[in-house]
């Protein structure tokens, strides 16, 4: 067993719009007809939901594909690609262009590298980008014709009846699948969810977004919209993981 540690770091994000660019738009009769506009409720909270929105998407980019020696936006913290790249994993397989006509075969591959020991854990997990999640949907309804080997019951019925039953966690051989969009394309994690983590500073670090009125300051129009946070990943054990690049 060797130590592994997590080292968050600082991120921060400082934003300034302008109020009077929202005069002629729906928030004119909100903000008034004064000279003096008061910044509706209404947008205070577009903004944040906004910002936190965008934010999510770029540490969720972060998480996957951080590399502090590379270039933004993924240059924040070390994610866990370059991490378990870094280590010998459990297992890694050389990846393909994954398309809807090899995504079973890729994931087979991906699935018989787990090791016995891990595979039998409730949480496995196996992570994979949007694109082969994509072509694993669309592989799913597209299985041939009622009778065959494939699919003895209706065309385009793939395992439990995906394609016809709306959204359901996917899942492959037993093994459930995530999709997460950090992932760069044609790049899949097998682990337990218990094997990756997350830090921060503090809990409240990622539900904290100020809005700065800066008109009672210096009189002007402007709004700042402030976030100030920790974050950085870490695996636990390398040896059960299946990296898939």
């Amino acid at each position: 067993m060797t130590e592994r540690v997590i080292e968050p770091q600082e991120l921060q994000v400082n934003l300034e719009v302008c109020k009077s660019d929202f005069l002629n738009n729906w928030q004119a009769l909100e903000m008034g007809f004064s000279a003096y506009h008061e910044l509706p409720q209404s947008f205070e909270d577009f903004m944040l939901a906004h910002v936190a929105e965008k934010v999510a998407e770029e540490i969720e980019k972060n998480i996957w594909q951080g590399d502090t020696g590379g270039s933004a936006p993924v240059n924040h913290f070390d994610g866990f690609e370059k991490l378990i790249d870094a280590v010998t994993p459990g297992g890694e397989i050389t990846a393909a262009t994954v398309t809807a006509s090899n995504v079973v075969d890729e994931l087979g591959k991906i699935v018989d590298a787990i090791p016995s020991a891990v595979y039998s854990k409730t949480d496995l997990k196996v992570y994979v980008s949007s694109n082969i999640a994509r072509a694993y949907q669309r592989a799913l309804g597209g299985f041939a014709a009622v009778g065959t080997a494939t699919d003895a019951l209706t065309p385009g019925a793939g395992f439990e009846g995906q394609m016809y039953v709306g959204r359901k966690p996917m899942n492959f051989d037993g093994v459930n699948l995530v999709m997460c969009p950090g992932l760069a394309d044609n790049t899949a994690v097998a682990t337990p969810s218990s094997n990756l983590f997350f830090g921060t500073g503090l809990l409240n670090d990622h539900n904290e977004v100020r809005v700065i009125d800066m008109a009672q300051y210096d009189g002007s129009q402007n709004v700042r919209i402030i976030m100030r946070m920790t974050a950085g990943v870490q695996f636990g054990n390398s040896s059960d993981i299946v990296l898939y690049n």
